[in-house]
């Protein structure tokens, strides 16, 4: 064990030299601490700033559930921590949520997922034995029992700036869909958006006014395509279908995306222009009703009682 320990630290190092003392150090405070060690969950499309393996300390099973990333900015305003709080306590089913646990908003998702007793998923910019933010103690010590923190550093690695867009690339690779709170246009928030529109993830926004810079994230990431947040009751798709409650138009795409869901197919079976089947579209998805998956396809959650 302690030779596979000591190959993946020696894989961390970018210079092996005068640091024999450090990897016996790291070796000790992995072994006194119950840390993991998993290549598991970041796909054959990882970028090539994350290597191979992963440390994690907690229940690594909960990668395999559906996973919610949920960022924004360490200043946020009350707008952002309300937006937060709604949205875990509406969360149903196995979803686990993952942040990078700044202060913040990453923050406010960790403990409002611990206060609802929803697992939640912490991706540090350091190793574990750096005590950052040191804000957070109580907290890193809440998510190893009841959650997962996982980081691409050694122990004792500290917060360097660049490291933490090796994190968001993390996040985003871990995550099924991504939910944008708030950020300014100079944020860690857009790289995440970027990593997660390049590995073609689901992805919301959080409509915010335009004269605020902390709206610039999630508008941006609404004009590049993301879904707007506009009813947090239907975000996770717990909703059953109400046929009564669709318009005609809504049936009748309803019934197309059944037989056969890809936009192409939609275009050419339906007599709408392609802004007014977007149109449809959108409010299908904002009802819960489908739901956007890979390859530019819809799914329908759940076949109405009708």
């Amino acid at each position: 064990m302690k030779n596979s320990i000591k190959k993946v630290l020696l894989s961390k190092f970018k210079s092996i030299e005068d640091n024999s003392k450090l990897i016996n150090k790291s070796i000790e405070w992995i072994n006194a601490n119950n840390v993991g060690i998993t290549k598991k969950h970041l796909g054959k499309n990882k970028n090539k700033n994350i290597t191979d393996y992963l440390f994690y300390m907690g229940n690594e099973k909960l990668l395999e559930n559906p996973i919610i990333a949920i960022i924004g900015s360490r200043v946020p305003n009350d707008y952002g921590y309300n937006a937060v709080e709604r949205i875990i306590r509406s969360i149903k089913g196995d979803y686990v949520t993952v942040s990078g646990f700044a202060r913040g908003i990453d923050s406010a998702v960790h403990k409002a997922s611990v206060n609802y007793n929803i697992p939640t998923i912490g991706i540090l910019g350091c190793g574990f034995a750096i005590n950052y933010p040191s804000s957070n103690s109580k907290l890193k010590n809440d998510i190893i029992e009841k959650g997962l923190l996982l980081t691409e550093y050694a122990p004792f690695t500290k917060p360097y700036s660049s490291n933490f867009i090796t994190r968001n690339e993390i996040i985003a690779h871990i995550a099924d869909a991504l939910i944008i709170i708030q950020g300014k246009k100079r944020s860690g928030t857009l790289n995440t958006l970027n990593a997660a529109m390049n590995l073609n993830k689901e992805i919301y926004g959080l409509p915010g006014n335009i004269d605020n810079e902390l709206s610039f994230a999630p508008n941006y990431a609404i004009k590049c395509g993301a879904l707007p947040i506009c009813d947090i009751n239907s975000l996770f798709f717990t909703k059953k279908i109400d046929a009564a409650k669709l318009t005609e138009d809504e049936r009748s795409i309803l019934e197309i995306i059944r037989n056969d869901n890809s936009i192409d197919n939609l275009l050419k079976k339906t007599i709408f222009t392609k802004s007014r089947l977007f149109g449809i579209i959108i409010g299908l998805e904002i009802k819960g009703i489908i739901k956007r998956t890979k390859n530019n396809t819809y799914a329908v959650m759940e076949d109405s009682d009708e």
